[in-house]
């Protein structure tokens, strides 16, 4: 199989897709009945990337300059990186893959237009493991119209398995380069860099409270957003009062949302720009912090989204939650997606601070699926700062950290708070 409609994609599909592709078609298979409209699209294969690399023996050539590199010579680690890029782009697709690609790019055209554009997006086999996190390694882009530009696109996704920071880390976590392929989404965009993006989370990202919804917004495309590079909007949402039809908004904080990412002229890898936000919309926003949050929002709404966006949101994810469940983790059967940064952040915890996560290594461990050797060795060996006693009351009625995690967290938490 070397492609595949996002559509059609499952759980299973992992090893062939990788942990975002799956989430995409796991979303997209159950949540259209609940309302959610998941942007469509299709997805090459982890065979098609073998493939594409089994070309003229370029899995052998890079494998041969892997091997003698040394991952901590940063000088070697670029020039290694930046040459194995280069051929991986001067590479053709084998005819097979390319016919395919072009036959499922052209029945996608004829669901939406040839005015729609398409984002190129990364999915490491790799990227959703309990034991490493791989997320955000490889790249995306944004804006591509077109079948040459998306082809072009996707051997930059390809090449992008062999940046640096990929191979670096690769390296130190004792992986099997050639044992890590990706798969390159082509999903149907949409147009928020006329609007606003945002980001929603079912739960409170530092202390894991299970009932709010937290929603972060901004200006223009979600990239800037996910990457950190713009101080946005937050809103605090109450479920039980959600449900209840009544007002639910807990709190609301205004970003600066200084910048934001539009679509740019052309349509190939790179076609999108950012800019400053424009003045009307910032002397909007200032003019409502001036004024006071909520009086402004009595004359004008001074937020990237309005009431009736943030409570669809709210809407939308109640639904993911209800579908899929609060208490899923990732390594379970029906787990949708990982709750890969708070089992990244427990198991830093445990091997920095052993001494800090003695005491509560049973209630942050208890309903991980499958926690990495390393912490377990380092819980097991680390002194214990509470008695042999049987545990309290609170540690007692406790439930597992996974019961309060949404499997699509991407944000840290902080420590103290998750250790509180």
């Amino acid at each position: 199989m070397r492609t595949a409609w996002l559509k059609d994609l499952r759980l299973a599909d992992l090893p062939q897709v990788g942990g975002k592709n799956a989430s995409l078609g796991e979303m997209i298979g159950a949540l259209s009945a609940a309302g959610i409209r998941v942007p469509g699209g299709f997805a090459t294969t982890a065979d098609a990337f073998r493939e594409f690399l089994a070309q003229g023996g370029l899995d052998k050539k890079i494998e041969q300059r892997l091997e003698a590199l040394d991952p901590k010579d940063v000088k070697a680690l670029a020039a290694c990186g930046s040459e194995i890029r280069s051929w991986i782009l001067k590479s053709s697709f084998s005819a097979p893959l390319e016919k395919e690609i072009r036959s499922y790019f052209q029945q996608l055209e004829k669901q939406t237009s040839s005015e729609t554009s398409f984002a190129i997006r990364s999915s490491a086999t790799a990227e959703d493991l309990p034991d490493a996190s791989f997320a955000g390694q490889q790249e995306t882009f944004l804006n591509i119209r077109g079948i040459d530009h998306v082809l072009e696109a996707i051997r930059h996704v390809f090449a992008s398995l062999y940046n640096d920071r990929a191979i670096s880390y690769r390296a130190h976590q004792g992986f099997i380069h050639a044992d890590v392929a990706l798969s390159a989404a082509v999903q149907q965009m949409v147009r928020s860099d006329l609007g606003a993006s945002g980001v929603t989370f079912t739960l409170d990202t530092e202390s894991g409270f299970p009932d709010v919804v937290f929603i972060t917004s901004s200006y223009g495309l979600g990239e800037l957003l996910v990457q950190g590079a713009v101080n946005p909007d937050e809103f605090y949402v109450h479920k039980p009062t959600f449900r209840a039809g009544r007002r639910c908004v807990l709190r609301r904080a205004m970003g600066g949302k200084q910048m934001r990412m539009i679509y740019a002229g052309g349509h190939g890898a790179g076609s999108t720009a950012n800019e400053p936000t424009p003045a009307a919309d910032r002397a909007l926003a200032q003019a409502g912090r001036s004024a006071g949050q909520m009086d402004a929002i009595k004359t004008h709404n001074p937020f990237a989204l309005n009431d009736i966006l943030f409570s669809r949101s709210t809407g939308f994810d109640i639904a993911c939650m209800n579908n899929y469940g609060c208490s899923l983790v990732w390594g379970h059967p029906q787990a949708p997606m990982g709750t890969r940064a708070i089992i990244e952040l427990i198991e830093e915890l445990v091997l920095l601070k052993p001494e800090l996560c003695a005491p509560h290594i049973e209630r942050l461990v208890r309903g991980l699926w499958s926690p990495h050797p390393r912490v377990v060795q380092a819980a097991a060996a680390a002194p214990s700062s509470r008695s042999s006693t049987a545990p309290g009351p609170a540690e007692t009625s406790a439930p597992p950290l996974s019961r309060n995690l949404r499997p699509t967290v991407t944000r840290r938490c902080s420590p103290h708070r998750l250790l509180r």
